[in-house]
C-alpha cells in the first residue's frame, strides 16, 4: 500500500479555512492537546503517543503542524502529522486517528461540513505514505480482550473520539501533560 512508489505529492497538503479563525494559535494548541489526549485514551492507538521526553516535542510539532496544515503559516504539509515519526499504520489505525483528529478539530473549530470533508480527504492522502498494512484492524491495540471473544469496540469507528477514556485514567497520572 504505502511505501513502495510514487509518496506523497510535492505541493503537500494546506486547507484555506484559517481566515476565518481568530486565537489562531490557541486554537492550534488546544486542539493538539484535545488531540493527545483522546488519542492517549483510546486503546486501540494509543501507542502513537509518545510519552516521557517526546510528548513535548510531539505536541509542540502538532501545533505547527495544524497552523500549516489550515493554512495559517507556511508552507503545505506533506507528512501525516498526527504521529511522533513515521510508524508503521494499518489502515486501520489511519481512520481511528483521522477520525479523532476531525472530532477533536470540529470542536474546538466548529468546522463547516464542506471544511470537514476537505480536511478528511487530505488526512486520508496524507496517511497513505504510512499505510503499510491493509487491515482495517488496529495495528497496535492495547485494548483488554474481553471474555467470550472480540477484545475491541470493533465497528463503532468514530465513537470512540470522546469517550474512550475509562479503562486508561490511571496512565494518565500527567493529565495537564497530554
Amino acid at each position: 500500500m504505502g511505501g513502495g512508489g510514487s509518496g506523497p505529492e510535492p505541493s503537500g497538503e494546506q486547507l484555506g479555512f484559517c481566515a476565518r479563525i481568530s486565537g489562531r494559535v490557541g486554537h492550534a494548541d488546544a486542539q493538539a492537546r484535545a488531540f493527545a489526549k483522546a488519542t492517549f485514551a483510546d486503546c486501540r492507538v494509543k501507542w502513537v503517543v509518545p510519552l516521557g521526553p517526546n510528548l513535548d516535542e510531539y505536541r509542540q510539532q502538532l501545533v505547527i503542524w495544524n497552523l500549516e496544515f489550515w493554512g495559517c503559516q507556511g508552507q503545505p504539509v506533506s507528512d501525516f502529522g498526527l504521529v511522533f515519526g513515521t510508524p508503521q499504520l494499518s489502515a486501520g489505525d489511519a481512520s481511528l486517528l483521522i477520525e479523532l483528529y476531525l472530532a477533536t478539530a470540529d470542536a474546538e473549530l466548529q468546522l463547516s461540513p464542506d471544511e470537514r470533508d476537505d480536511m478528511k480527504a487530505a488526512l486520508d492522502r496524507l496517511a497513505k505514505q504510512l499505510i503499510f498494512s491493509p487491515s482495517s484492524e488496529p495495528s497496535h491495540s492495547q485494548c483488554p480482550v474481553e471474555a467470550g471473544g472480540a477484545g475491541s469496540s470493533g465497528g463503532a469507528g468514530s465513537g470512540g473520539a470522546g469517550s474512550g477514556g475509562a479503562g486508561s485514567g490511571g496512565a494518565l497520572s500527567a493529565g495537564g501533560a497530554l
